[in-house]
């Protein structure tokens, strides 16, 4: 069981207690209340009908649990039929709220209700498994039943009904009291049915309390009944039912949960003295009724004479199935009888002496083996056992004559034709039976359940899609390897496979073609590795291989290196080329490594060979671990540095070329860790978008560039009218809020929307191609401006960026690295220029250092540049300082 399995199932059994904590509170709440008000009549009592019918809901949703839980024994629908009942007693008590206190006829529609969900009860009693089989034992349970039941309605009769039938009382409730009488008797036969009935295995406890609960909903009918219609209409009997209820529930839960579900279990444990008992009671009633005289002795009369003549049917049946039990086993003792069953047997039915030389075999054997029955006997029965078993089969049989106690045992055995089926063999020791004096052993043939259930340890261990192995498998055969290997176990390797592009393959083509692709990139790794190489697909898109016994530790790496340039060749898939690469990552076993260790190598290495560039092998080096620990470490901290305060923006001042005014600055985030001093953005931003940490510390930057930004431009000695420049991260531009981030960023601050211009890449637009232009137009509508960062070093084709609605390309600094030096960089970057003045767009250069790239881009056109010629990136309080020494008279 995986653990999200387990967490699941604990989950579930949190609810199943706290729905039955719940339902228990509200019984005990009930029970509490009336202590506290002793008998109270019918208007003080209905409050406790909402505790009641609250209770009864959590009995309904256990009880549905249990019946949707998988159980073998077919009492699901019973369980549904108890749950259904446990509701309509919650609805009942919902109308009894509303209605008591109120005429008699209401009153009689309420306890109408209340006497459905019993009949629903009873369907769900006589449902529970296990059934009744035979003809025979039907009738002989339905006249125990009746027995029960007679009796049961005689003490009804003389205690409840009897006394109250004669007495004035209002029509309705003349109906109801016969009503909820007869529904009370129905749940008694239901009752003594589940009784009669009871398993021998571990429902015995659920049943009894499920019994004890319709028992204690009969008492509190049958008090309510003897004392109408004086009577409250609610009875603590009640909630000690629905109490029991959801304890039955809670208990069949927790056996489901945690027993070996061996619910086919045929024997049963009934409740043998309950018929004499109800017998007894019905005596003693008759007796009682006729000293106390009064009305209704007919009634009585009428029973007794029932409950007669149902013991006398039961009685016949008694004896007739002794008879019959007599008959059997005199015909049972004839050697006749017993030859002709075991002819008819299709089970192999084997008589052996005390030597294992067999004396008899059934006709079965024949269609079984395919002997004659007579070729065997005279021969030794061990001689038809596999070589393989013969001694497993040998010390059964010594068992078996030793202790006189049957054995059993599951051999194969040898057809005429030299093949093996599989059987099943029970062996039992009869040489003292003067009928038999020998050994028997009845073989089953169970070659078919075999390959069944091989079927199904394959499936276990096995992917349904590409018949590789699956991970349970795979990890399994590295631990028996590197056992085998403690030794020497550097000859094995591990090579894990990741398929490049999968994911857009998979979207575009749909998840058809994506399972092709799976298969057919499962085809091309088997058939580059060794018949004894394991591969294994992980899951999704991932493989990995087990390369074991090898003469040399490279041999790994070349496994690896061919796989990936087989994984370089495109794939056909539905009559369409399909381009995919695959990342490899390989680890080299080591001495006293476990598997868990070499497997996450060769998965650290996988992840690194996609991280530097995708369709390549990479092999593990203990470096790589320092670093992935040093990466959790980082993105681990990284998770708290806003709170804590570590982070901080910089800002990096922009010229105007011309001039040498400043016109703004861009703002850069840094982050000072408490121990390992300035991380680089370099470092720390990828593991922020990889953890999703970027979309809110971009937005922190947002509001604290915009408040900078507007602290200059306020300033009370002399405004500085600056623009910011600030980067959006490539995981804020999918995000559906960004819009409302910036225009709360500005709010907030007061800042001029015209003074704040948002970054982005190339490569951002491009990934987000289907949103990227309907965000810049609703960004663009605050009145801020668009730049294109790092242009030049992506992808964009002119028509894409026309329909831009960008304001500012920036020039790369790779081009302005070499423009003083080499002409092609030069050509490059009046281009660029040129594009952005045929566009209308200004041009700002990136990464000046010195004057003559600076004088060289205002030759070119080119308006404003950054870089370290002009200064160092600096805190938003320095800013102004310095601005103060490039002071421009032209405003924002």
């Amino acid at each position: 069981m995986t653990e999200g399995s387990d967490r699941s199932a604990q989950d579930r059994s949190r609810v199943d207690v706290g729905t039955g904590v719940a339902g228990l509170t509200a019984v005990a709440l009930i029970g509490a209340w009336w202590l506290a008000l002793g008998r109270p009549g019918p208007q003080a009592g209905t409050p406790v009908f909402l505790l009641q019918a609250l209770a009864a809901t959590a009995a309904a949703f256990l009880l549905r649990r249990v019946a949707r839980t998988p159980r073998r024994d077919g009492g699901a629908r019973a369980w549904q039929w108890m749950a259904s009942s446990a509701g309509l007693f919650a609805a009942g008590d919902v109308l009894l709220f509303f209605l008591a206190g109120q005429g008699p006829a209401q009153l009689t529609v309420a306890y109408m209700v209340v006497v459905l969900p019993c009949a629903l009860a009873v369907v769900g009693l006589f449902r529970m498994p296990p059934g009744v089989a035979e003809s025979g034992d039907r009738v002989a349970h339905l006249l125990d039943v009746a027995l029960v039941t007679v009796g049961a309605s005689m003490v009804f009769w003389e205690l409840s009904l009897r006394p109250v039938l004669w007495l004035e009382a209002a029509a309705p409730f003349r109906v109801i009291m016969p009503v909820l009488a007869l529904a009370d008797l129905a749940i008694l036969a239901g009752i003594a049915s589940l009784l009669l009935r009871r398993p021998a295995d571990e429902r015995r406890l659920s049943y009894g309390v499920l019994a004890a609960a319709l028992g204690a909903l009969v008492l509190a009918d049958a008090s309510v009944v003897g004392q109408w219609p004086g009577a409250a209409l609610y009875h603590p009997g009640r909630g000690l039912f629905i109490g029991l209820l959801i304890t039955t529930a809670l208990i069949e839960r927790h056996r489901l949960a945690t027993a070996s579900r061996r619910d086919d279990v045929a024997e049963v444990r009934p409740v043998y003295w309950l018929p004499h008992v109800s017998i007894a009671a019905a005596a003693l009633v008759l007796v009682v009724g006729a000293a106390r005289g009064g009305p209704g002795l007919v009634g009585l009369a009428v029973a007794a004479l029932g409950l007669a003549g149902v013991s006398i049917g039961r009685m016949w049946l008694t004896q007739r199935d002794m008879a019959r039990l007599r008959r059997e086993r005199t015909l049972l003792a004839n050697d006749a009888r017993f030859r002709s069953l075991v002819e008819q047997a299709a089970d192999m039915i084997i008589v052996v002496d005390a030597t294992w030389v067999v004396t008899f075999a059934s006709p079965s054997v024949s269609a079984a083996l395919g002997y004659r029955a007579g070729h065997l006997v005279g021969a030794s029965v061990l001689d038809l056992v596999h070589p393989e078993e013969v001694p497993d089969a040998a010390g059964r049989l010594r068992e078996c004559l030793a202790d006189g106690r049957p054995m059993r045992g599951r051999w194969r055995l040898r057809r005429s034709d030299q093949t093996f089926i599989f059987t099943e063999t029970v062996c039992t020791n009869l040489l003292r039976d003067e009928h038999i004096r020998g050994v028997v052993l009845v073989a089953r043939d169970v070659s078919e359940r075999q390959a069944l259930e091989a079927q199904l340890a394959h499936q276990a261990f096995h992917d349904p899609l590409t018949g590789l192995a699956n991970r349970a498998l795979f990890e399994d055969r590295v631990r028996h390897a590197l056992a085998r290997r403690r030794s020497d176990s550097g000859r094995m390797g591990v090579v894990f496979l990741d398929l490049d592009r999968f994911k857009p393959v998979n979207d575009a083509m749909g998840h058809a073609a994506g399972d092709a692709l799976l298969r057919a990139a499962a085809h091309r790794l088997v058939s580059g590795l060794r018949a004894f190489d394991t591969a294994a697909r992980l899951g999704g898109d991932e493989f990995a291989v087990l390369i074991d016994d090898i003469p040399r530790h490279d041999e790994v790496m070349q496994v690896a290196e061919r796989v990936a340039r087989a994984f370089r060749e495109p794939f056909v898939i539905d009559g369409r080329e399909v381009e995919t690469s695959a990342s490899v990552g390989v680890a080299l076993a080591v001495p006293g490594q476990g598997a868990d260790e070499l497997l996450r190598n060769a998965d650290l290495a996988m992840y690194i060979a996609k991280k530097d560039g995708r369709g390549r092998a990479m092999l593990f080096e203990p470096a790589m671990h320092a670093a992935a620990t040093t990466r959790a470490e980082l993105q681990r901290d990284l998770t708290h540095a806003l709170e804590r305060r570590e982070l901080s923006l910089v800002y990096h001042p922009i010229h105007a070329l011309d001039t040498q005014a400043m016109i703004g600055a861009e703002a850069l985030l840094r982050w000072v860790h408490p121990t390992r001093g300035p991380i680089p953005p370099s470092t720390f931003v990828p593991i922020a978008e990889e953890a999703g940490l970027m979309v809110t510390i971009g937005h922190w930057v947002l509001r604290t560039a915009c408040r900078d930004a507007q602290a200059w431009r306020s300033r009370p000695s002399g405004p500085l009218p600056l623009r910011v420049w600030i980067n959006l991260s490539s995981r804020q531009l999918p995000e559906a809020d960004l819009y409302n981030h910036v225009a709360e960023a500005i709010r907030e601050s007061g800042i001029v929307p015209g003074a704040v211009v948002l970054e982005l890449t190339e490569r951002m637009l491009l990934q987000h191609k289907d949103r990227s232009m309907d965000l810049m137009v609703r960004l663009k509508s605050l009145g801020i401006a668009l730049a294109i960062d790092d242009f030049g070093t992506g992808y964009s084709s002119l028509s894409h960026l026309q329909r831009l609605p960008i304001d500012i390309l920036k020039i790369d600094r790779t081009f302005v690295d070499a423009i003083a030096s080499d002409e092609h960089a030069t050509a490059l970057a009046r281009t660029v220029v040129s594009l952005g003045e045929l566009m209308s767009l200004d041009i700002v250069a990136e990464g000046i250092e010195n004057q003559e790239q600076a004088e060289r881009l205002l030759a070119l056109g080119c308006d404003a540049g950054q870089g370290y010629y002009f200064g160092l990136p600096m805190a938003a309080e320095d800013l102004p300082a310095y601005a103060d020494r490039y002071r421009s008279l032209s405003t924002v």
